[in-house]
């Protein structure tokens, strides 16, 4: 429960916890496009690490969605469903939902279910891929990914904007859509975008006040700076300030000894870099840049526990996030490794971030659905 305190001007604001969140991407070094029991095991390992993560007291897991071969999380809406039914507190999101891609309909009617069934733990993240494979799988054109995004975020945010009203009539009158049912256990159920650090899509989130994800897996800590006051400004500018809302995604592996932490760089390398974006081409990643990403200013935590809790301290210093989420297992990292990082993201990360206070401390009142679609 966050505990009430007075501000300087006298309102009450709430004191929120620092969130910290493990996610999977799902990826899988297995080439063998054939190999369904690999596939199996890869599943049985990403519910294993969300089983872990809710009993050491992780605050959220998340999931994402890829359609390329070399993934196995295409619908990530099963497998926290699946999830759900293993775990008790934990809350469950998507990291990211590709909703360009998707009936927003149908993405709200699944988080419905899955939101009833966990007990009202559920967490949308929605975003547009920048990939081509799941718009060619969909009939879809990559280059429409921006306009059909914008389109899918608007119905699936007047679908959520129908548990404002008393009536089924009411609801279908302000929102212009017909009545959308299950309905979700939390009202409204938590949507926020997830960006991978354009400050034009960081401006666009702060514009409509939804809470921002954003993965910090390039560039500088002044660049994750720029995004983030990009964010914040748009927010302010339209009057959200009491909606906005900042989790920083990164890689992470927490390891014993520093020697255990640098011998990840082959997995790390195989993960990164033979996954070109349609974007922005592919990264051959060298040793030397593995190095400088894990120094303070870069964005990867790979290091010793007491060298990633500095980090992760000296990072909220300076942006100020809300919530910190880890990608814990990547290029076929060993189980028993995962586990460990996870242990070690739990017992140690966690709470020294617990410890620092969140922006997101503010008066209450704000409602990013009801603001989002003014």
């Amino acid at each position: 429960m966050a505990a009430l305190k007075r501000s300087d001007n006298d309102q009450e604001v709430i004191d929120i916890p620092i969130q910290v969140g493990a996610f999977s991407l799902g990826d899988s070094p297995n080439d063998d496009v054939s190999d369904v029991v690999a596939e199996r095991q890869r599943l049985e390992e990403i519910v294993g690490y969300a089983v872990a993560a809710d009993s050491w007291g992780i605050d959220s897991f998340g999931l994402g969605e890829h359609h390329e071969p070399g993934f196995v999380a295409a619908s990530p809406i099963a497998i926290l469903a699946y999830i759900a039914a293993q775990t008790h507190r934990i809350r469950l999101a998507t990291a990211t939902t590709l909703l360009s891609v998707l009936d927003p309909i149908r993405v709200y009617e699944d988080f419905a279910v899955l939101d009833q069934l966990s007990g009202g733990r559920a967490e949308l993240v929605v975003g547009r891929s920048g990939y081509s494979k799941p718009f060619e799988l969909f009939g879809l054109d990559f280059e429409d990914r921006d306009e059909l995004f914008v389109q899918h975020l608007d119905t699936l945010l007047r679908v959520l904007a129908q548990d404002g009203q008393r009536t089924r009539a009411q609801a279908e009158d302000a929102s212009g859509l017909p009545y959308v049912t299950p309905r979700t256990l939390q009202s409204p159920l938590p949507v926020a975008i997830g960006i991978a650090g354009s400050p034009a899509s960081a401006e666009r989130a702060g514009a409509m006040g939804l809470p921002l994800v954003v993965a910090f897996i390039r560039g500088q800590v002044a660049d994750l700076e720029h995004v983030v006051a990009t964010y914040r400004a748009a927010g302010h500018e339209h009057g959200h300030d009491e909606t906005l809302h900042v989790t920083v995604a990164v890689h992470f592996h927490a390891a014993a000894t520093e020697e255990e932490a640098v011998a990840t760089f082959p997995n790390y390398r195989r993960y990164f870099t033979p996954r070109p974006s349609d974007l922005g081409g592919a990264t051959h990643l060298t040793r030397e840049d593995f190095q400088d990403r894990r120094g303070l200013d870069g964005p990867l935590f790979i290091g010793t526990p007491d060298a990633l809790t500095d980090k992760a301290v000296r990072l909220h210093e300076r942006v100020g996030f809300d919530a910190f989420h880890a990608q814990v297992d990547w290029g076929g990292l060993p189980r028993d490794a995962v586990l460990r990082a996870l242990r070690h993201l739990a017992d140690d990360l966690a709470p020294a971030l617990r410890a620092l206070s969140s922006p997101a401390a503010r008066r209450p009142g704000g409602d990013p659905v009801s603001d989002a679609i003014g």
